[in-house]
This record gives structure tokens, sequence and C-alpha cells, in this order.
């Protein structure tokens, strides 16, 4: 019911990120001869079987996306080795040129040269939502959070991320690691240098609006959709087993399938995102809130009346609130399942006879906790405060330095 009522949502993300690039994924509604609306996400086109060299040598918008976020990086790493240029400049250079390209490169790698995996983990969430019938009262307020939700913090984000970065390279033409930064700084400027900045400016947003609506996209409407679809799924078998007529032994059979059903979801989501998504975002988060945490130290005088000393407080927000909920949701998904495995132990001595019992509490044995993978590790309930403390002692460390 979550992913099915986001569609919508989708479709006007997908329509925003149209605007700038072809996406890989589209949605595909059908009616079928009784009236039944189906929903099915599928890709623009088949995605090669190439290296990613020869993939991008025909797709010349990514090419210039990929060049620019080189660009970006070396010219952050050369600012920081340049003795000419302030501590806390070169940190703020360092911010951009990490943070952009980083996110450049897995949304290339996730969304642009393979989207398979998204768009099968997609069409699973709504197969299974299909086939299970879950109460309209239960699940209208989050459904309508859920909405609320995507179309605040991704399509809106997707809008105003590029715009706020635009406006910080109008107000500082200058500023490191950008392209402005190549054109010397004079107090009275020539026309020309006035429309070399102009078409700088131009360039650069558009460059923004190839990158962020897709990484935003992956990040809110398909990622936290789905871990926050698992959490409510988990919680509604949890509701179904502590039912007074849950001891009898056709209902808690079903209750360990439908478990069994979540783990093959479970298995996707970390086949989609275990590998690189994951991984990168909790890099960025990361390593956006110690460079963040330091610059607002540092200029804590001047935080609130300077736009490039602001932004780098909305950094440190977002860093925060992202290391929370996606480490918290990954982690309750986590902690919500072992904790119906203990559920259905306690009901093993009132499901039948001794044979059926037996059965039964193998198939319990067999079953796992459900687990968000980062690489070869997972996201537990402590995960988030441990990423928060190791933050905090990189800032402290940083700050100590200077």
């Amino acid at each position: 019911m979550l992913i099915s009522s986001i569609v919508q949502q989708n479709e006007y993300q997908l329509r925003l990120i149209s605007f700038f690039i072809k996406p890989p994924i589209f949605v595909e509604i059908s009616t079928n001869k009784k009236g039944i609306t189906n929903l099915k996400y599928t890709l623009t086109s088949t995605p090669p079987n190439k290296e990613i060299t020869s993939f991008l040598l025909k797709r010349p918008k990514l090419i210039i996306l990929t060049g620019y976020m080189i660009f970006l990086f070396l010219n952050g790493i050369y600012a920081t080795r340049s003795s000419h240029v302030d501590f806390n400049v070169k940190v703020s250079a360092t911010i951009f040129s990490i943070l952009l390209p980083v996110s450049v490169f897995i949304i290339i790698i996730l969304w642009f040269w393979d989207p398979r995996n998204l768009v099968d983990l997609l069409n699973m969430f709504l197969e299974y939502e299909k086939n299970h019938y879950f109460s309209e009262k239960r699940w209208k307020i989050w459904r309508i959070s859920l909405k609320y939700f995507i179309w605040i913090f991704g399509f809106g984000f997707s809008l105003l991320a590029p715009i706020s970065l635009a406006s910080l390279n109008v107000l500082e033409t200058d500023r490191l690691p950008f392209l402005g930064s190549l054109i010397p700084r004079e107090e009275s400027m020539e026309l020309r240098m006035v429309f070399a900045h102009g078409v700088i400016i131009v360039f650069q947003t558009w460059q923004y609006y190839l990158a962020f609506p897709s990484y935003v996209l992956i990040t809110t409407n398909i990622f936290i959709a789905s871990i926050l679809s698992l959490l409510l799924y988990l919680g509604e078998i949890s509701r179904k087993i502590c039912n007074p007529s849950s001891n009898k032994l056709i209902h808690v059979t079903q209750q360990l399938n439908e478990l069994r059903q979540l783990k093959i979801l479970e298995a996707q989501v970390n086949a989609t995102f275990r590998k690189l998504f994951l991984p990168g975002t909790f890099f960025l988060f990361c390593f956006g809130n110690v460079v963040s945490n330091f610059l607002c130290i540092s200029y804590h005088a001047t935080l609130f009346d300077n736009l490039g000393h602001l932004a780098f407080f909305g950094i440190c927000l977002e860093s925060w609130v992202g290391i929370l909920c996606l480490g918290t949701l990954s982690g309750h998904v986590n902690k919500r399942s072992r904790l119906i495995l203990v559920k259905l132990r306690q009901q093993q001595c009132n499901v039948g006879d001794w044979k059926e019992e037996k059965i039964f509490r193998k198939g319990v044995g067999a079953c796992a906790q459900m687990k968000i993978r980062v690489g070869s590790n997972f996201v537990g309930i402590l995960t988030p405060l441990v990423m928060m403390s190791f933050c905090l002692k990189l800032s402290v460390r940083l700050l100590l330095f200077h």
C-alpha cells in the first residue's frame, strides 16, 4: 500500500528529471478488462552489457557531468595543497570537491548504467502489496504521511538544492572549488567578465539539476520508502502474532510464511543498495557532518551573516538527519524481525501435535533475522549512535589540529 501510494510522486519526479536528461525508468499504468489498474516500473531502454567507459561515450550529458565532477575534485585537491589559501577555505573547498563527485558516481553506476535492480525492487514491492490485504483505516495515516514526506523531501529538495547551490555561486562567484574560482576577482569587473560568470553559473546550475533529482529519487522515493514499507509489514506480522487466536498452527505458520516473503524483499533491497549506495551515502553523511561541524564552529561569529557560511549549517543539519533517518529505520528492521522470531518461538508449545510442532520449530530456526547490509556489515539499532559518536570525535580532532 505504501509503494503503490507514491507512484504519482515518482511520476512527477521522473518528469522533473526528464527536463534535463532522459531517465532510465518510467511508470507504466494499464487497466485490464475488469477495470483493475496495474502499476509497473519499466526500463526506458535495455541496459547495455558494456563497460562503464563505453556506456559514457554514448551519453554526452553524462560525459560533461563526469568531466565537471573531475574538475571539482582536482580543483579542491589543488586548493588544499596551496599555501596561499586560508585553512578554513581549504576545508570548505574539500566538502564540495568530495560530496558532489561521490554522489554523481553513485547515480551514474546505480541509476543510469544499470537500473535493473531498482526496477525489480519496485515491482516486487508492488506485487507484494497487490497480493496482500491491508486495513484501510490503519494504513491511511502512513500513506498520507509518506506522500507528504516525498513531496517535501523528495520533489521539494530536488528543486531547492540545485537552486541553493546556484545562489551560492551567484553571491560568491570565486568560491573554491567551483568554475568561477578560475576567473580572477576584481572590484570593477568588465562586461565580458560578468558575461563569463553568467555563463558559468548557468552551466553549473544545469549540472546540479542533472545530478540532484536522481540522487534524491533513489534516496527518498525508493530506499526510504522501501525500508519504511518493510518496517510496517513487520509490524503487521507482529500484531497478528499477538492476536489471541495466534496460537493455532495454521495462523502462526501463515505469519512465518509472511516473514519468509519479506526476507525475499530484504534480499532484493540488499542486492540493490549494499554494494554502492549505502556505503557511499553513509560516507557522504559522515564526511559532510565532520567538515560542516568544523566549519560551523570556525565561522560561528558570522554563521548567519553570510550565505556561504550558512550553507555549511544546512549541510550539518542534513547530515545529522540523514544518519538518524537512514540508520534508525534500517536498524529497526533488524530489531523488529528479531522480536518476531522470539514471539514465534514462544508459540511453539501450543501449535499442535509433536510432529507438526517439530516442523514448525525447524522452520522458525531456519529463518534468520532481517538485516539491511552495508557491504559485508549490517545496520543495527545502535549504528546511528556509533556513527554520530565517530563524527563528533573526528570533528574535535580536526578542531584540535587547526
